[in-house]
């Protein structure tokens, strides 16, 4: 459904759209094209920008890896 809608910009005010931006209703099915251009989603230009430091070494990290997958067996194993 096309239809005139009021959204935000990127700065949280108010902005009027064009008539031919895409609005759909909660249940309506949509394309996830569609829904990138509706709310304005461009591209990731820069992977790393999604690096962050959670861990502080390799190392660090393999034990929490070890630690999830060892729970998740202890889960699986108790389920079936």
């Amino acid at each position: 459904m096309w239809r005139e809608a009021f959204a935000l910009d990127w700065t949280g005010r108010p902005r009027q759209e064009s008539k031919k931006d895409p609005v759909c209703g909660f249940w309506e099915p949509i394309s996830p094209d569609v829904l990138a251009r509706a709310q304005n989603i461009r591209p990731l230009e820069h992977p790393e920008d999604l690096m962050a430091p959670i861990w502080e070494s390799d190392e660090e990290l393999e034990r929490f890896l070890a630690d999830v997958y060892a729970a998740r067996r202890a889960s699986r194993s108790r389920n079936s």
